[in-house]
């Protein structure tokens, strides 16, 4: 198999899974730029439950399995073969 199916699959269950999240948040998010690096930030206060709770980490912990198949998939065909004598 190609490791561009599972870099698919990843992006995809990454993508449902950041939704699912996003669909059960209760509470809210925040984002503050000033003037120097140290004064921007980004807060998020809430929470998720339920179905969606579960439905998002799972889908980001599938994303994040399948980005590291095609990781080692592509590293070992990169890998010369030795000889076998």
């Amino acid at each position: 198999m190609k490791s561009k199916r599972f870099i698919i699959l990843s992006a995809v269950f990454f993508a449902i899974g950041v939704g699912a999240l996003a669909a059960g948040w209760n509470g809210t998010a925040n984002l503050s730029a000033g003037d120097t690096l140290a004064s921007n930030s980004v807060k998020f206060c809430g929470s998720a439950s339920g179905l969606a709770a579960i439905a998002g980490v799972l889908g980001i912990l599938c994303g994040i399995v399948f980005l590291a198949v095609a990781l080692i998939i592509v590293l070992a065909s990169g890998m010369p073969r030795s000889a076998v004598k």
